[in-house]
């Protein structure tokens, strides 16, 4: 089918007031440039090499279509549905990606950089090795899709869905991923250097040697997250939630994790020496063994937390606001609010007890010399 099959054909379903369909239809490297396909169905259909740039493919449905190496220049696909396409080595700049439905789709190694790409949906799409750098990708679902070694430096994520996703090596230097959702993720290898993480989950992710110099991940979640391997020593924590961490053994010195939640985390063994924990949420965890040296327990809460054999000293502790149940640097265990206020209690019944045993002995000594 060659350039004027195809106007012909559209003109003929506007005519008739009807959707054009090239459902299947073969249209292997034809100039289809500027033609208006809005709303057509193009499914399963060969666009390969095709010429599409300026054309109206707003809401078309390009479900399982090849698109390979097409060029889509100035192209408009505003909520087109891409499910499944084949979408390798297309040719992008200033197209309008938004809202694409593209589930599935073949992305990898395309390149759209700055790309508008915000609120489309990829989910299990495969997009390794492609260029998304400083693209508008925000509220962007990836959730499940493959995005190794893929390129989001100074991309827009917020509040982005890439829930197990893959992102080894993926350079992310310099992104927004302020509130963006990185549960069970896999970010090893990746590069998150200077990236702005506040608000983001990264719950039970993978983020073994990652790259997160100068990140800011104030007030993110990273419940059960895989740090190993992490330097954490220029990261900004404040307010972050690291319960269920393992950083056992690691050299933490000076860090700031002040109002940072590290609830059942393991700090056993780890150099903590110069550590800020004021007002940090302790709970259970294990930190036997640790480095103590000069660390700040300011109004912390250790309930129940473990510091058998740790090096430091015990007025540290006394700082922190709750020591229920802690297991303290010499192995006793710290009583709870619960038991000293009931241990004050019993001291006083006993101290009013003494108090009214001896107040009844001198009245009965008064009463026996009266009677002589």
């Amino acid at each position: 089918m060659n350039r004027e099959e195809v106007i012909q054909r559209l003109h003929e379903a506007r005519e008739s007031s009807s959707r054009a369909d090239f459902k299947g239809d073969d249209l292997n490297g034809v100039n289809l440039g500027s033609l208006n396909f809005r709303g057509v169905d193009l499914s399963q259909t060969n666009l390969a090499q095709a010429e599409l740039s300026l054309a109206d493919l707003r809401g078309a449905k390009l479900v399982e279509a090849n698109l390979e190496f097409c060029k889509l220049i100035g192209a408009n696909l505003m909520r087109a549905n891409l499910t499944g396409a084949k979408l390798r080595g297309i040719k992008v700049r200033k197209t309008h990606l938004h809202g694409i439905k593209g589930d599935g789709a073949d992305l990898s190694e395309a390149k759209l950089h700055a790309e508008r790409l915000d609120t489309c949906s990829l989910i299990g799409a495969n997009l390794s090795k492609a260029d998304l750098s400083e693209s508008d990708l925000r509220w962007a679902n990836f959730s499940q899709a493959n995005l190794n070694q893929i390129n989001f430096q100074k991309a827009n994520l917020y509040a982005a869905n890439l829930t197990e996703a893959t992102l080894t090596k993926a350079n992310l230097h310099r992104a927004n991923l302020k509130e963006a959702n990185f549960t069970g993720a896999n970010l090893s290898d990746a590069d998150l250097s200077r990236s702005d993480l506040r608000g983001a989950n990264l719950s039970e992710a993978n983020l073994a040697n990652a790259n997160l110099d100068d990140a800011n991940l104030e007030e993110g979640k990273l419940i059960g997250a895989n740090l190993s391997g992490v330097d954490l020593s220029r990261v900004k924590l404040m307010g972050a939630n690291l319960s269920r961490v393992d950083l056992s053994g690691l050299d933490l010195s000076d860090l700031n994790f002040h109002r940072v939640n590290l609830s059942e985390a393991n700090l056993s063994r780890a150099n903590l020496s110069g550590v800020d924990f004021s007002a940090a949420n302790l709970t259970k965890a294990n930190l036997s063994g640790a480095d103590l040296t000069n660390a700040k327990f300011d109004e912390a809460v250790l309930a129940e937390a473990n510091f058998v054999e740790a090096k430091g000293k015990m007025e540290q502790l006394k700082k922190a606001r709750n020591l229920d149940n802690t297991l303290m640097l010499d192995g006793s265990r710290h009583q709870t609010a619960e038991e000293t206020k009931k241990e004050e209690r019993a001291k006083r019944a006993a101290e009013q007890k003494k108090a009214r045993q001896a107040a009844l002995s001198a009245t009965m000594a008064k009463f026996g010399k009266g009677k002589e």
